[in-house]
């Protein structure tokens, strides 16, 4: 199994939902009832730290509708983002594919918006954040594990036990597999490889058998020196 991080790794140097932030802003597709809706959740999610304040803070999106949004983030997607996809990645992601690997792209991101991502690159699962849909709309909120920091853990492990919501991309659109019961299966971690650049892929980094480093700063970079993880450096 091979598992890519998304932002900074397939995507270097930035990240997808800053662009499309600004991406929506730019379009004026968010207004200030966005803007103090991502307030609001960024209070309600101070006890989990910095990095959930702004990672997992999906409030910019409460009353959107979801197909409208779906449109607008692959036009994203194709006017902005495909273009910064590296080189490296994508020929890292064709060997492993012409390999016959299962690839698995991992990502903070909406799911709605690591499906273009998914598709683009032929890869046939991905996991993001699973928004929380009412009446045909975001209510901002996100469902299942978070996918950061030991959150990338839990989310794979729920993923391989087929207990949750993992996602796939077919030609028509993406869709999120419903819960199912938690089945005991044993996770073989020495068979995963893990390609990620931000310090707080560190987990998960530290579970598998073979952990790459790529485009990693410097905190994450003198970790990898003391664990002997490879290194490497996409554009």
């Amino acid at each position: 199994m091979i598992i890519f991080d998304v932002d900074g790794t397939i995507l270097p140097g930035t990240s997808c939902e800053r662009l499309f932030v600004r991406y929506l802003v730019k379009n004026r597709v968010l207004g200030l009832r966005s803007f103090v809706n991502f307030i609001i959740r960024a209070i309600a999610l101070i006890p989990k730290g910095r990095y959930f304040i702004i990672k997992a803070n999906k409030g910019y999106l409460r009353g959107h509708s979801v197909d409208s949004m779906s449109e607008i983030g692959l036009r994203f997607f194709n006017e902005v983002a495909a273009a910064r996809i590296s080189e490296a990645a994508i020929e890292r992601i064709n060997q492993h594919l012409k390999a016959g690997a299962r690839l698995i792209l991992f990502s903070g991101m909406p799911d709605f918006l690591l499906a273009n991502f998914a598709r683009h690159l032929d890869v046939a699962e991905f996991y993001g954040s699973v928004m929380e849909i009412r009446d045909g709309k975001f209510t901002g909120r996100t469902l299942g594990p978070f996918p950061m920091g030991q959150g990338k853990v839990d989310a794979l492990e729920m993923i391989i036990r087929n207990s949750g919501m993992a996602c796939h991309a077919p030609t028509t659109g993406w869709h999120a597999s419903p819960p199912r019961g938690e089945k005991h299966v044993q996770i073989d971690w020495p068979a995963i490889t893990f390609y990620a650049d931000h310090w707080t892929d560190r987990f998960l980094l530290s579970r598998v058998r073979n952990p790459v480093v790529v485009n990693g700063r410097r905190k994450l970079l003198s970790l990898a020196k003391v664990k002997g993880w490879r290194v490497e450096e996409w554009v």
